[in-house]
């Protein structure tokens, strides 16, 4: 580890860089050492700071400066990530849009920001985009080795506007969560120590706040960062494969993708270079402890809290029995609290809610006063001016400081890791012509996968799979539920005329299938996928016209279904094979062609 490593790593507060300017010092002294790994291409630190320099011009000439957003889109890679820099560098600060969200959401995304940048990469689909959006594609390696490299300063300082993530919202709209360069440079400026030549795996989508745990941060640190593609992070056993080529040794996934690799013997055979799994996004339950203690005896788990306006990870804690959702003392500079509604301390063992303090903290939310206001209130026992974050989680600390999490006191909930207000999704069925009256749950499988349940009382006759179509072309692909009841009689409500959940989620559990899987017979591929989707999905009486997705199926179980249909019947599947073949009938004839083939090519 070179000395520089040590200084970023051990950065006070006075001493803090923005990540562009860490870049810069990083790229002179690591040179033609690789950067980052994508698609079988290599791009190395010169190049990289050499295509953040001339797309920092451009962004200049355009008018690009402190407090400018800009957008980002297209798949992760060496352009994405020069990209961001370039934005950072030139002083402004970058919007990631994610390619997987509908057109209707990213425009929302762009006006919210007001948006009148966007760079792409050469690999971006093409969209549609609004008139006063001026579109640039950068390509790294479009730039020739002795192109002008000149390094430009955009003047941005630590409290500028740094990044803007957009999450899931309770008043029909996502919101805003603004990020300095003070909080991005906090987060990277933390201990942390890379083995030799292990090289990183990237897969966090830039929408997310993980990004910069897992771009920026071993980025920065000198290593070369392996860009997980798509198909892999949806695709456990590719994924396993993907971190077993490169000697990973530390590896991020949220509680989902973690069960869909313990249903993979060969993903998890494959795990055995990692050294340490750190889990985060979601709770971690005793299930799914006592699966990693039995299959990954040898691994240290790790869980992780933190939110987008704390800008990541806070807190952490080694998982050593299972049971509480412990996830540590604060990280350097961060405070924790956990407090009363008249934000007295709670004291040891009381439950409260979960205050977070400190230099890492997000501005507040964009263009939303009352909302900023409302999560980040004044802190009484730090100096004056100081602030907190409001979280709206539930917790309670132990005798020595340690935060256990214990739940939600609002309706936000984790779906794969990301944070989902039901209001958002409720606002958005009622805005299909048949639906009069939404309401949605969260559902628990008995394996633990969370997923959502739209309850519906309609104005006239409609299908799952046109309410589906209809959330699938304004919501991200997360927030869509997975199962939907229609109530004719309308939703069960209160005296005060608000609706009944208790009473709402009474009737659901009565409405519900559970296994017994008659309907299927025989011993083949069929009886075993019914078999199959009827432990994951929670329903009975499967037959062979039944859809994976109108049953509740989505990606994460998706996952599993492909882990157990690789390790049964040694055949590729890929989540793409399930949108084709949604029926149970035609995904069995699938497999069975599959099995068919391997013996032919035997």
């Amino acid at each position: 580890m070179t000395d520089s490593t040590l200084r970023l790593s051990d950065a006070r507060t006075n001493e803090l860089r923005c990540a562009h300017e860490w870049f810069e010092l990083r790229a002179k002294e690591m040179g033609v050492a690789t950067a980052v790994r994508c698609a079988g291409s290599e791009t190395s630190y010169e190049a990289l700071n050499r295509a953040v320099n001339y797309w920092t011009r451009l962004l200049h000439e355009r008018g690009v400066g402190p407090e400018v957003l800009v957008g980002i889109y297209g798949k992760r890679s060496a352009h994405t990530i020069a990209a961001m820099l370039a934005i950072l560098n030139a002083g402004g600060g970058y919007v990631p849009l994610d390619a997987g969200y509908p057109l209707t959401h990213l425009y929302e995304i762009i006006s919210q920001a007001r948006i009148s940048i966007v760079l792409t990469t050469p690999d971006a689909m093409d969209i549609e985009w609004p008139r006063e959006v001026d579109v640039l594609r950068v390509d790294v390696s479009a730039l020739a080795a002795d192109a002008v490299d000149v390094q430009v300063s955009g003047g941005a300082c630590l409290d500028n506007v740094a990044a803007v993530i957009f999450t899931s919202g309770s008043q029909g709209a996502p919101k805003a969560v603004v990020l300095t360069h003070r909080a991005i440079a906090q987060r990277i400026a933390r201990r942390v120590t890379y083995a030799a030549r292990e090289a990183p795996c990237q897969k966090a989508s830039l929408a997310v706040v993980a990004h910069i745990g897992d771009l920026l941060l071993p980025l920065l640190h000198g290593c070369s960062v392996v860009i997980v593609p798509d198909e892999a992070v949806e695709n456990v056993l590719e994924l396993a494969k993907v971190l077993e080529r490169h000697s990973t040794r530390t590896v991020m996934l949220v509680p989902s993708q973690l069960r869909a690799v313990l249903d993979s013997m060969e993903a998890v055979a494959r795990l055995g270079g990692v050294e340490r799994l750190i889990v985060s996004g979601e709770i971690v339950t005793p299930e799914l402890v006592r699966r990693l203690k039995t299959k990954l005896p040898r691994v240290q788990v790790w869980n992780a809290y933190g939110l987008s306006e704390t800008c990541g990870g806070i807190s952490m804690q080694e998982i050593e029995a299972e049971g509480r959702h412990m996830v540590g003392r604060p990280l350097r500079t961060t405070d924790v609290y956990v407090l009363t509604p008249d934000l007295s301390p709670a004291g040891p063992g009381v439950q409260g809610e979960v205050y977070i303090g400190g230099s890492q903290l997000a501005r507040g939310y964009l263009a939303r006063p009352a909302l900023t206001a409302e999560r980040f209130v004044p802190n009484p026992f730090a100096q004056s001016g100081e602030r907190m974050y409001r979280t709206g989680d539930l917790g309670r600390l132990t005798a020595d400081d340690a935060l256990e999490i214990l739940g939600r006191e609002d309706q936000e909930v984790k779906i794969r890791g990301r944070r989902v207000n039901l209001p958002e999704v409720e606002f958005a069925l009622e805005r299909h012509p048949a639906v009069n009256q939404a309401v949605v749950l969260l559902d628990r499988t008995s394996n633990d996968d969370a997923r959502l349940r739209a309850c519906i009382a309609t104005l006239e006759a409609c299908t799952a799979s046109s309410i589906r179509s209809h959330l699938r072309s304004i919501l991200p692909p997360h927030m869509i539920p997975s199962l939907y009841e229609f109530f004719d009689d309308g939703l069960p409500s209160l005296a005060n005329g608000k609706i009944d959940r208790q009473q709402l989620a009474r009737r659901v559990a009565a409405n519900s299938r559970r296994l017994t899987n008659a309907n299927i017979e025989g011993s083949g591929p069929a009886a075993s996928l019914a078999l199959l989707w009827g432990q994951l999905l929670d329903v009975e009486d499967i037959d062979p016209d039944d859809n994976f997705f109108e049953l509740g199926g989505d990606s994460a179980v998706a996952m599993r279904v492909l882990a157990r249909v690789v390790d049964t019947w040694q055949v590729d599947v890929e989540i793409h094979d399930l949108l084709v073949c949604p029926t149970l009938s035609a995904f069995t004839r699938l497999i069975e062609e599959r099995i068919d083939s391997r013996g032919q090519h035997a």
